[in-house]
C-alpha cells in the first residue's frame, strides 16, 4: 500500500493503512498521517471489472470535483472551498496509477473528523442528506451531461430491465418461476403504469442533467456536527433524470426495513423522513427543476424500487448470476421486500404528492 501511495503526490508520512469495509465494488484503505499539518488519504483499488473504461471514468469524476470546486468558490463562505474529498495526481500528473498486475489504483484526500450513515437515525439527518443531493444537482448544472462517459450503461433504463426479466422470465426453471409467482404477478401488474412514467421522462420535455445515480444514505459525507459535506462515491456521475436521485433516495431513507428483510410485516414507510428529505432537497432543488420535473418527482421513489425489484426477480430467475447471494432464495426476498415497500409507498400517495406540491409550490 506504502509503495502504491509514493506514486501520488501525498504529503506528510504515511503511518498506518486501515481497511475500510463499506462498500461492495472497490476496495478501500484510509491512510493516516503521521505528520499533523498534512492530511490523511483515502486510497482506493478500483474495480476494473464493472468498471471497464477506467480512463473515462477518471475524467468523469475530475470533471465533477472541478465543477464542485468552483461553485464553493461562489459560495458566502468560499474559505470552506475544497472540505471535500478532492482527488491526488500522481507525481506524472495522471488521476490513477496501474500496479504490476494490472490494477487500478486511486488516492483522494480524506476528511479528518467526518462520518457516514447507513440510515437516516433522525429527522434533522434525513433534511441534511437531502440539501446533500439537491446541491449536488445545482453544482453539477455547468457541466455538460454529453461530455460525461457512461460508466454503466443504460444503468436506471427501465426498458431493458423488463427485456432481461422476459428473457430470465422464458428460460427459467418451472421451481423457480412458481416460487416467484407472487412477485412475478406483481412486476407484470405494475409494468404499464411504470413504462408510461418511464416514457414520460423521455417524452423530450424533461431536461437531461448530470445526476449521481446512486443515492443511498451512505453516500452522503457529513461533518462532525452531522451536516452534510457533500455527496462521495461518484463512480455513477452521468447523465440522467433528477428524478433517479430523488427517488433512489427515498428507496432507502424511508424503508423502516433492510432491502432483504424477509419479514414483510416489517417494511414500512416512513413519512417523516420523507418530509424532512423532500424539505431539505428543494432549498435547492427548486431553484432549477422546471414544473415538469416538479410534476414527475412524486412517482419517481416507485420507478426506482420497481426497477431495482425487477433486477432482484431477475437474478433470481437466472440462477443468481449477478447479485452476491448469503442463502438460496435470498434475491426472491429482496424482489419480495422491494414489493412490499411499493405496497406501503401506495398508502401514501396522496400525502407525498402534497408534500412535493408544498414544498416547491406547484
Amino acid at each position: 500500500m506504502k509503495t502504491i501511495l509514493r506514486k501520488f503526490a501525498v504529503k506528510g508520512e504515511i503511518g498506518e493503512i486501515i481497511p475500510i469495509e463499506s462498500g461492495h465494488i472497490n476496495h478501500s484503505y484510509h491512510a493516516v498521517n503521521l505528520d499533523p499539518t498534512a492530511p490523511d488519504y483515502f486510497l482506493q483499488r478500483i474495480n476494473k471489472e464493472v468498471f471497464q473504461n477506467i480512463p473515462g471514468l477518471t475524467n468523469n469524476v475530475v470533471k465533477v470535483v472541478d465543477a464542485m470546486l468552483r461553485e464553493q468558490k461562489k459560495t458566502a463562505n468560499p474559505q470552506k472551498a475544497g472540505f471535500f474529498p478532492q482527488p491526488v495526481q500522481t507525481h506524472d500528473k495522471q488521476y490513477y496509477q496501474v500496479d504490476k498486475l494490472g490494477n487500478f489504483w486511486r488516492v483522494f484526500t480524506y476528511i479528518k473528523n467526518s462520518r457516514t450513515y447507513d440510515i437516516a437515525e433522525y429527522e434533522d439527518l434525513a433534511m441534511e442528506g437531502g440539501k446533500a443531493v439537491g446541491k449536488f444537482q445545482k453544482y453539477m448544472l455547468n457541466v455538460d451531461p454529453k461530455g460525461l462517459h457512461l460508466t454503466i450503461p443504460r444503468f436506471h433504463d427501465l426498458d431493458f430491465r423488463l427485456d432481461n426479466f422476459d428473457s430470465a422470465l422464458k428460460s427459467a426453471s418451472k421451481s423457480r418461476k412458481e416460487e416467484a409467482a407472487e412477485v412475478i404477478d406483481f412486476v407484470l401488474e405494475r409494468r404499464d403504469a411504470m413504462k408510461n412514467y418511464f416514457r414520460k421522462l423521455h417524452s423530450g420535455n424533461i431536461p437531461l442533467r448530470v445526476t449521481h445515480n446512486d443515492t443511498k444514505f451512505n453516500n452522503i459525507l457529513f461533518d462532525e456536527h452531522d451536516f452534510a459535506i457533500c455527496m462521495i462515491d461518484l463512480d455513477t456521475v452521468m447523465p440522467g433524470f433528477i428524478h433517479y436521485d430523488f427517488g433512489d433516495a427515498i428507496r432507502v431513507l424511508c424503508n423502516t426495513a433492510a432491502e432483504d428483510e424477509a419479514d414483510q410485516s416489517k417494511i414500512q414507510f416512513d413519512p417523516e423522513l420523507f418530509r424532512s428529505f423532500a424539505f431539505g432537497y428543494s432549498v435547492y432543488a427548486k431553484e432549477f427543476l422546471t414544473k415538469e420535473e416538479i410534476a414527475l418527482i412524486p412517482l419517481s421513489p416507485w420507478l426506482m424500487t420497481y426497477i431495482i425489484a425487477v433486477r432482484f426477480l431477475t437474478d433470481y430467475l437466472e440462477n443468481d448470476r449477478y447479485y452476491k447471494i448469503h442463502y438460496p432464495a435470498h434475491n426472491l426476498v429482496r424482489a419480495k421486500a422491494q414489493m412490499s415497500y411499493i405496497k406501503q409507498m401506495d398508502l401514501y400517495y396522496e400525502e407525498i404528492n402534497n408534500c412535493i406540491a408544498e414544498y416547491f409550490g406547484s
